[in-house]
């Protein structure tokens, strides 16, 4: 009775799990549990940094070292998902050889989609990759320039207001703005998402608070920005050093070299338009968005600062107000 079960024992695991040199194989783990999208969104990286063609035995082994995905037939599943979905491009293959994959002519529907239906994970490695930023480049940079000119006929119409008011002729805006926007787009991430949804609630209140504070400032004798810092050409600027900032912080990769584009002496060149002090202004802004509470309410009464709404979003500063609205910085 007791050799009949064994055999039958033998036999089962045999037809479940196969025999492999005379030893009953071992069925592999599928390797750790990846959030959805995760594995889609790291094939699609993987091969957006090879945009001439990478073969399907490359990207899995580079998924298996750098990511520990090792499912073989997860990662064919992809691929095809990826290619019905518009993301890729497949080439066939020559007799034995390998499915060679390419990105896909995506239109500005599915480059939208790439930051909407992938985790957060994967958004700074695929915004990094080669295919997109040379779709930043081609796409999204001449749409960011095409907004900065409307800006600019609205800034025209400002300072002729302003003009009217006994306000002294304004200084020339930089002719190099659009370098700035350009290596602004390669760097921060946000600034392509804007393109395709609304900015994030951080961004959004950190620029309102902060802006409003500043002009607050400005109004009220302060000498830390221009007057230039109140039209919509400044208004534009201090958006984009905003979304700069908030990246170098959300995304670790990107902090040295926002850092450094930030510090560059042509940055300055054009952030001194609306600042009169770069380095003080920058650092402000980077220390509002630690998040500490600051009441600064009695300062900045005309903010409707009393409303609690807005006192939750006052609270994000976490810099002296008193010291920035009488001109000295943080």
């Amino acid at each position: 009775m007791t050799y009949t079960i064994l055999l039958l024992m033998t036999y089962t695991r045999e037809r479940t799990q196969g025999i492999k040199n005379g030893r009953f194989a071992v069925k592999k783990s599928p390797g750790p549990k990846n959030p959805p999208g995760f594995t889609a969104g790291q094939i699609l990286t993987v091969v957006y940094n090879n945009p001439a063609g990478i073969d399907e035995p490359t990207i899995r082994a580079i998924l298996k070292d750098d990511f520990d995905i090792r499912e073989k037939k997860g990662v064919s599943n992809h691929l095809s998902n990826l290619l019905n979905e518009g993301y890729l491009h497949k080439i066939a293959p020559p007799p034995g050889g390998s499915n060679i994959w390419q990105p896909g002519n995506m239109g500005r529907e599915n480059f939208c989609k790439l930051w909407t239906n992938f985790p957060d994970e994967v958004k700074e490695p695929l915004f990094s990759s080669a295919h997109v930023q040379e779709l930043i480049k081609l796409n999204i940079v001449p749409s960011v320039i095409e907004d900065f000119r409307l800006i600019e006929i609205a800034n025209k119409k400002w300072e002729k207001a302003a003009r009217k008011l006994g306000h002294s002729p304004f200084k020339k805006i930089p002719s190099d703005i659009p370098k700035f926007i350009e290596r602004a787009c390669e760097m921060a991430p946000s600034l392509t998402f804007a393109k395709c949804q609304a900015p994030s609630r951080e961004i959004w209140l950190l620029d309102s608070i902060t802006y409003d504070l500043l002009a607050y400032s400005r109004i009220n004798g302060g000498d830390i920005v221009t007057a230039r810092f109140l039209s919509p050409v400044g208004n534009y600027i201090h958006g984009m050093v905003i979304s700069l900032i908030v990246d170098m912080n959300l995304y670790p990769n990107k902090q040295q070299s926002i850092s450094g584009f930030l510090q560059d002496s042509e940055t300055k060149q054009i952030l001194s338009f609306i600042f009169k002090r770069p380095d003080e202004v920058l650092h402000i802004l980077q220390r509002a968005r630690g998040h500490q509470n600051l009441d600064v309410a009695r300062y900045c009464e005309d903010m409707d600062a009393t409303n609690p709404t807005d006192e939750e979003i006052v609270s994000m500063l976490s810099f002296p107000a008193d010291e920035v609205l009488q001109g000295r910085g943080a």
